[in-house]
């Protein structure tokens, strides 16, 4: 897609809104082709001690038996093992985590085991090393990480393809997809209680 005056003056005028204090993240949808590109920043380093502080009020907030979600990527200058020793101590407290990060930070995070990990099918071939090109690969890859890290859960997103979601005992792979005249919009379809008991 090749940006338009207009638009590129847009994304001049937000990044000085901003102020650089936050990261800016744009989606281009190519209308004649059905493709969305992201174009997201990568943000500015945060210090040791915001990441300190950023810990100390998940603490302060999260209680015995609640879930914390850690979504994306972690701030640039964060240490790769950031979200292994917040899941290892948020565990510590009676806390779950869920993990859905880049391959780099899913490495590291699956060794605190966090309940529950969404990586796509890349993500999970990346940690596992190996190809994962048939939903029976996935599945016997998903079960191997859960086995290899004590993992209980694993959502395998896939794109238009759907997902794969996995347990000890369990395997789904069921989704939403709507075709509209100009789009194609997928979702992920697994249904269960909060606390992932029931599926």
């Amino acid at each position: 897609h090749n940006f338009s005056q207009q638009e590129l003056s847009w994304i001049d005028r937000m990044e000085k809104y901003l102020m650089k204090e936050s990261v800016l993240n744009i989606k281009v949808f190519d209308d004649k082709n059905l493709v969305t590109t992201d174009i997201n920043e990568a943000g500015s380093p945060v210090s040791e001690e915001t990441l300190g502080k950023v810990l100390e009020k998940i603490l302060e907030n999260a209680r015995k038996g609640d879930m914390v979600v850690f979504a994306g990527k972690i701030p640039a200058g964060a240490p790769s093992d950031l979200l292994q020793k917040w899941i290892g101590t948020l565990k510590q407290n009676g806390v779950s985590a869920v993990l859905d990060a880049d391959s780099r930070t899913l490495k590291e995070g699956v060794k605190a085991a966090p309940m529950l990990i969404k990586p796509n099918e890349i993500e999970l071939g990346e940690l596992l090393g190996e190809t994962l090109d048939s939903a029976d690969k996935i599945v016997k890859g998903a079960k191997r990480v859960m086995a290899e890290n004590g993992i209980s859960f694993v959502a395998v997103s896939m794109g238009a393809d759907g997902a794969i979601g996995s347990t000890y005992n369990f395997m789904a792979d069921k989704f939403v997809k709507i075709t509209q005249e100009d789009k194609i919009i997928t979702g992920i379809g697994m249904e269960s209680n909060q606390r992932l008991t029931k599926y």
